[in-house]
C-alpha cells in the first residue's frame, strides 16, 4: 500500500493516467467509430465546407443552428489531413488526454497529488467519456474547455497581478460558449473567484471580460451579417421549445412530436433558421407563462433527470448482453461517482478552492433546467465530480499507509 500510495504521487502515475486515457479511447474509436449522422453529421459538415473555403454550413444548410467551436477546431486539421471521420476522432483522443492532465491539476489542487492521479485513473475508464472519444461530437472539446477554464480560476489567487491569467480564463470561457452555450453561467465561478481576491478586482473582471470577447466579437461580427443581430446559434428559441410545450417530457422530444410539427418545415422555409427559431422561442415563453405551475413541474424534473443514471430499459438489456453489461457498468460509475464526490465535496466544503468548482457544476446543471435532458449533455461537467471522487478514496490509502 506504502509503494503504491507513492507511486500515484510522482509524476510518472500521471503520464500513465494520461496514456491510458488516450490508449482506451484510440482503441474505442478503431473498434466501434460511430457513424456520421445527426449532430455528428452537422458538425462534420460544418467544418468541411469551411475547409473547403466556403462558408460554415451544416448539413442542414443552416450556418448557425449547431455551435460552431468545435467544427472551428477540426477546420485546420481537416485543410491538413482532409476531412474524414478518423482526424475527427484523432482529436477527440487528443482532446480527451488534455483533458486528464487537466483534471489531475485541478484534483491536486483540492487534496494533494494522490487524489490528482486517482481523479485521471478515473477518467480513463469512465465510460461516457470514452465514448464521446468515438463520435464527432463537441463533448471531447467541451469537456477539455469546462476543465481548463476551472484550473485558470482557481489559479487566480496565485498570482500577484491576476489580470493575465483571467484574461486567460476569460478567453477559454468566450471559446467554450462557441462550443457550447450551456456553459454560459459557469462565469458565475470565475466571478465567485474573482471578487474573493481582495485586490486588483475590478480590473481583473475587465481582463476576464476582455478574454471572452476577444474570442465572442469575430463570431458575433459573422453572425450579425448574416441574420443582423449576433447570436451565439440559432438554435435557442427551438431548444427552449423543445423543453417548453405541452408534449415536453423533461428529456428530449423531436420537434415532429410536438404541436408545430406539422408546421415546422413551412415555418423554416419561410422565416429561416433564426427567425423561425425566434417564434418557436415565443411561443415557449407564452406557453412558460399560461402554465407556470408545470413549467416549474418540468424545470424540475430536468435538473433531477440531469443526474439520473442512464439505466437501460429490459428491451435494451436484452437485445445484446455484452451492450447491456457495458450499460449496467456505466450505471454503477454513476452511482459510485456521485456519492463519492458529494461525499468529498462535503468533506472540502470550507476549502475557498471547492467552493468555486461547486458554483461551477451548479452553475452547469442549472440552465439545463431551461430546455431538456439528454445524458450526455451532463458529461463535460462529470470530470470535475470525478474530481471529488477521488478525495475520499485518497484519504482512504493515506489512511491505511498510515496504519501500515
Amino acid at each position: 500500500m506504502n509503494a503504491l500510495v507513492r507511486w500515484l504521487a510522482t509524476p510518472s502515475a500521471v503520464i500513465a493516467a494520461v496514456m491510458l486515457t488516450m490508449a482506451i479511447r484510440a482503441i474505442a474509436a478503431i473498434a466501434m467509430p460511430a457513424p456520421l449522422e445527426s449532430d455528428a453529421l452537422a458538425y462534420f459538415s460544418m467544418a468541411e465546407s469551411f475547409a473547403d473555403g466556403g462558408a460554415m454550413i451544416d448539413h442542414f444548410g443552416q450556418y448557425a443552428f449547431y455551435s460552431p467551436g468545435y467544427p472551428m477546431l477540426l477546420v485546420p486539421f481537416f485543410m491538413l489531413f482532409g476531412a474524414s471521420a478518423g482526424a475527427a476522432l484523432t482529436i477527440n483522443i487528443l482532446l480527451a488526454g488534455l483533458s486528464c492532465w487537466l483534471l489531475i491539476k485541478i484534483g491536486a489542487r483540492l487534496a494533494g497529488p494522490v487524489a490528482g492521479v486517482i481523479a485521471g485513473l478515473a477518467f480513463a475508464v469512465w465510460l461516457p467519456g470514452i465514448l464521446n472519444a468515438t463520435f464527432v461530437h463537441k463533448e471531447c472539446l467541451t469537456t477539455l474547455l469546462v476543465l481548463a477554464f476551472v484550473h485558470l480560476v482557481l489559479g487566480l489567487r496565485d498570482k500577484a497581478r491576476p489580470e493575465g491569467q483571467a484574461v486567460l480564463a476569460g478567453a477559454v470561457y468566450g471559446f467554450g460558449l462557441l462550443a457550447g452555450a450551456s456553459s454560459i453561467l459557469i462565469a458565475a465561478g470565475a466571478l465567485w473567484a474573482i471578487f474573493r481576491l481582495a485586490r486588483h478586482d475590478k480590473a481583473a473582471l475587465l481582463a476576464f471580460a476582455g478574454g471572452a470577447l476577444l474570442c465572442l466579437v469575430p463570431w458575433f461580427t459573422y453572425t450579425n451579417s448574416l441574420f443582423d443581430k449576433p447570436v451565439l446559434t440559432t438554435n435557442s428559441g427551438f431548444n427552449l421549445y423543445l423543453g417548453n410545450n405541452p408534449a415536453a417530457t423533461g428529456r428530449f422530444v423531436s420537434i415532429a412530436n410536438t404541436p408545430v410539427g406539422p408546421h415546422w418545415q413551412a415555418l423554416l422555409t419561410a422565416y429561416g433558421e433564426d427567425k423561425a427559431s425566434d417564434a418557436l422561442g415565443t411561443k415557449a415563453r407564452e406557453w412558460i407563462a399560461e402554465n407556470p405551475v408545470e413549467a416549474a413541474r418540468l424545470a424540475i424534473t430536468k435538473l433531477g433527470l440531469f443526474w439520473a443514471p442512464n439505466i437501460p430499459d429490459r428491451q435494451e438489456l436484452t437485445a445484446s448482453p455484452a451492450i447491456g453489461a457495458i450499460r449496467l457498468v456505466d450505471v454503477a460509475q454513476h452511482l459510485i461517482i456521485m456519492a463519492l464526490g458529494l461525499w468529498g465535496l462535503w468533506q472540502m466544503r470550507r476549502r475557498e478552492d471547492a467552493r468555486t468548482v461547486a458554483i461551477v457544476i451548479a452553475a452547469f446543471w442549472a440552465v439545463h433546467a431551461l430546455t431538456y435532458i439528454i445524458t450526455r449533455y451532463r458529461d463535460p461537467i462529470m470530470p470535475l465530480m470525478i474530481a471529488f471522487a477521488a478525495i475520499p478514496v485518497a484519504n482512504w490509502l493515506a489512511a491505511r499507509r498510515t496504519v501500515a
